[in-house]
């Protein structure tokens, strides 16, 4: 098992490093660019804050979870070399859960990454400014404030993380489902934006459904949003589990199996919920 997670780690062990000098570069120029405004233009005329930092640091940390996993099977089921592994005297399933653990310590590492370099990102931005005396102190003051306490950084960067989680449980089904790990990239990120897309117009119609009564709706559209995760996960699992060879329309069967008894679920809670609400 061991052997498995350091293979796989070798795999993704770089995809961190990339996210990490991708998003400090990137803010490094758009810092550079915003003092150099700055300076011209006013205080009024910059660009580059606090939440340009934690948003584009989203960004990117959900850019590390869709490239640690889209890739898990795809580049193997294209070369060929995941039959040579399933092969080998070890269970389908242990050989999922060494790639989840590698890819899952990519995206931490990558959330690190991105963290530590955004502080040090802002940090100098406010120490570069030449405007120091309008716009640093108040800055300053900002962030030191959110450094005592720790909640404004750390309950964000804990809902990045989780989505990450999320992108990351989407792309290994995807990876599954194709032989290139370019393409598996790209529906991956389609995915990662649609899937929430169409969580939140369901939890929107809900209480249309229901009548008006946001309640039970909004406990039963909060239930299925955290669902989508292991769900994921669950159905990626199911079709490695239970696949013959991944290149076969089996593994497009056991999705649909999959994500069938996820939509049934979801209909079992709406169900459930609406039918507390006429009792109660």
């Amino acid at each position: 098992m061991k052997a498995l997670i350091w293979k796989e780690w070798r795999e993704t062990r770089l995809i961190p490093a990339a996210i990490t000098i991708l998003f400090l570069v990137t803010n490094l120029l758009w810092t550079l660019i915003d003092i150099r405004v700055r300076a011209l233009y006013g205080p009024a005329s910059g660009s580059y804050t606090g939440n340009t930092t934690l948003i584009s640091a989203g960004i990117a940390v959900l850019l590390g979870g869709v490239l640690s996993a889209s890739g898990a099977f795809s580049g193997e089921i294209g070369a060929g070399s995941l039959s040579f592994l399933t092969m080998l005297p070890i269970s389908r399933g242990r050989i999922w859960v060494s790639k989840v653990i590698a890819g899952l310590m990519s995206v931490f590492l990558s959330c690190l990454g991105v963290g530590a370099a955004g502080a040090a990102i802002f940090a100098g931005h406010v120490g570069l400014l030449k405007d120091a005396a309008t716009y640093a102190p108040a800055a300053v003051n900002d962030y030191l404030f959110a450094l005592q306490d720790p909640h404004i950084i750390i309950f964000p960067m804990g809902i990045v993380l989780l989505a990450a989680i999320g992108c990351f449980g989407v792309s290994l089904m995807v990876s599954l489902l194709v032989d290139r790990t370019l393409i598996s990239s790209v529906i991956s990120i389609i995915a990662c934006v649609g899937i929430p897309f169409l969580v939140v117009c369901a939890m929107s119609a809900a209480p249309l459904l229901f009548s008006g009564s946001t309640g039970f709706a909004g406990q039963a559209g909060l239930t299925v949003l955290g669902l989508v995760i292991p769900v994921f996960y669950a159905a990626s699992y199911y079709i490695f589990a239970n696949g013959e060879t991944l290149r076969s329309s089996k593994r497009y069967f056991l999705m649909g199996q999959a994500l069938a008894c996820w939509m049934a679920l979801n209909v079992v809670i709406f169900a459930g919920c609406y039918a507390l609400r006429n009792i109660v």
